[in-house]
């Protein structure tokens, strides 16, 4: 064999060695992703909607309460609760959230997420119903 041909199977070799390591690098970052991802866990408890009077003139605003619970096996840096307003029609109509920090595991925190015209609401009577999203960060 000719001196290039050796240098076109070491290329090959090395490059297929290199491939694999880099398959198996990005299957344990992965894995890593996926088992952070599911020890950030936060759930609804129990939410409720109720109305208090705002603005001028005053109208009845919805506000959403509940609490919210670290189910997850280890401390939350940020948690948060994004409620999205519905119309009749099923359409969203504005969003409100509320965040805490540092929610330890089996904590329960106590949100409250308004519902104001800068959330992008116009008529706070268009609102007939509302979905409680939560978000989590190790």
């Amino acid at each position: 064999m000719k001196w290039w041909h050796w240098l076109i199977v070491a290329v090959f070799v090395t490059g297929g060695i290199l491939g694999i390591l880099g398959i198996v690098g990005v299957f344990r970052a992965t894995h890593e992703i996926v088992e952070y991802i599911e020890s950030a866990q936060l759930t609804v408890v129990d939410s409720k909607m109720t109305y208090e009077q705002q603005g001028y003139p005053p109208e009845q605003w919805p506000v959403v309460t509940g609490h919210a619970k670290n189910t997850g096996t280890r401390e939350l840096s940020y948690a948060s609760v994004t409620v999205k307003w519905y119309d009749v029609e099923g359409a969203v109509i504005g969003t409100s959230s509320d965040f805490t920090t540092n929610l330890a595991v089996g904590e329960i925190w106590a949100f409250r997420c308004k519902a104001y015209i800068w959330s992008g609401i116009e008529n706070p009577g268009l609102i007939v119903s509302y979905q409680a999203i939560v978000g989590a960060v190790i």
